[in-house]
């Protein structure tokens, strides 16, 4: 996900000319990797190369990102992660909010997969209480 918001913003800004596109791109795109403060990081540098060609590129730069922002988190995702889980996006989006309230960063990384092995050794033990009962 951190590669398709860094290849996005090096477009999108190379599109709007703004210097330093490719850049600001690859600092978005190892800055986005950090939760919560990561896509601020990438966010500041564009936005102040964008002030200095007018408050209008900077506005634009802004509203991106928040929009690319927004895409990733509540689209792409959940949806990455569920494709590759095996759970559905809402489930995903859950598991997340949970266990990032409860255990902070670290929360956040394993929630998913900790849910997701769970729910592979539940159907495992459906599956052999299956075969026995045949």
């Amino acid at each position: 996900m951190a590669v398709f918001v860094g290849v996005v913003t090096a477009i999108f800004l190379f599109i709007v000319r703004i210097d330093f596109a490719i850049v600001i791109g690859m600092i978005t795109m190892i800055a986005d990797i950090i939760p919560y403060i990561g896509p601020f990081l990438g966010f500041v540098p564009a936005v102040f190369l964008a002030l200095m060609q007018g408050p209008f590129e900077a506005f634009r730069v802004a509203v991106f990102f928040v929009l690319i922002q927004w895409v990733e988190n509540n689209i792409i995702g959940p949806k990455l992660l569920g494709d590759s889980t095996g759970l559905h996006p809402f489930v995903v989006l859950l598991c997340l909010v949970i266990g990032g309230s409860l255990f902070g960063f670290l929360g956040m990384i394993f929630a998913v997969p900790v849910v997701a092995v769970i729910l592979i050794v539940i159907r495992h033990f459906q599956a052999s209480q299956r075969k026995r009962n045949i």
